[in-house]
């Protein structure tokens, strides 16, 4: 399991110890965890980083 998701549930987590609402008093916001929004409740906010395109970009640069 990548680190961020390992970050993300522990914040999840400690929230709950603590009693603090997701997301009404607590924002989460995650990157490339399609995974963990099926597993948390609330889902957390995500942005989807498109590693795939980026790859390609960056192996057409070098073979130009």
């Amino acid at each position: 399991m990548p680190l961020d998701s390992l970050k993300l549930m522990s914040i999840y987590r400690a929230a709950a110890e603590k009693n603090i609402a997701i997301p009404q008093q607590l924002a989460v916001v995650g990157y490339s965890n399609e995974t963990l929004s099926f597993i948390l409740t609330p889902a957390p906010g995500g942005i989807d980083v498109p590693t795939q395109e980026l790859g390609q970009q960056s192996a057409s640069y070098y073979s130009a």
